[in-house]
């Protein structure tokens, strides 16, 4: 992949999908909406005997509850350990970007 191609799908994390995580995240915490990040993210080929590298980029939340506030948990704060239910905000991200993608993919038949 091309350092313009990347450059791309930098601009897309940057522009469409973290604006859209960031506004549906939950805000309970006060630092999860503000912790999202992009990131240019080089992949080799797996397994290894293949060759191929993909290059592209890597939206991701750095906020230190992220895994409990995207896959549920509980989180233990000042105020005690709370039960946080699963929100879900990178994988919603990832649907609204393939829901609004001007390439549609067809539909696999089961």
């Amino acid at each position: 992949m091309s350092d313009r191609v990347q450059d791309t799908c930098v601009h897309l994390a940057e522009h469409k999908a973290k604006p859209y995580a960031v506004s549906i995240a939950p805000r309970a915490t006060g630092t999860y909406a503000g912790a999202f990040v992009v990131q240019r993210i080089t992949v080799h080929g797996i397994p290894a005997e293949w060759p191929m590298t993909r290059r592209g980029a890597q939206l991701t939340n750095t906020d230190k509850a992220a895994k409990f506030i995207e896959i549920g948990g509980a989180v233990t704060t000042a105020a005690g350990t709370q039960p946080t239910p699963a929100h879900h905000t990178l994988r919603r991200t990832l649907e609204y970007l393939d829901a609004t993608s001007v390439f549609k993919r067809p539909r696999r038949s089961r």
